[in-house]
């Protein structure tokens, strides 16, 4: 199953304690992308996310940046093999387009989708 977390806005302490517990108890943690000051306290630590930058850099139109991130965390979420946290910048129901990708392929394959 999949849980979306909100990383909040722009200022490390901005990420909520529900947010945080999400990403503490995953096994695999997941971000849009690395630049978010919310996600300072996880480098160098087993919670570092896995981010999606290197998509940004190898595709010219942002509508397949998104497809691409969400059919990757649905293939991982897929698997089986834990608890998944995707943590987005802000606030996942703000013009965030992963996470409407993510909510329709995760219903297609069965998974369920918090959103935090």
């Amino acid at each position: 199953d999949i849980t979306i977390v909100g990383l909040g806005p722009s200022r490390p302490g901005a990420i909520t304690e529900e947010a945080l517990a999400a990403i503490q108890s995953s096994d695999k943690f997941f971000a849009r992308t690395k630049s978010h000051p919310s996600l300072a306290r996880f480098r160098g630590t087993p919670k570092e996310p896995r981010t999606f930058d290197y998509i940004y850099d190898s595709e010219d139109e942002f509508s397949r940046v998104y497809e691409r991130i969400a059919e990757t965390i649905v293939e991982e979420a897929s698997k089986g093999d834990g608890r998944l946290a995707y943590g987005v910048p802000g606030d996942p129901y703000v013009a965030e387009a992963s996470v409407g990708h993510i909510c329709r392929l995760a219903q297609a394959s069965g998974l369920d989708v918090r959103i935090v």
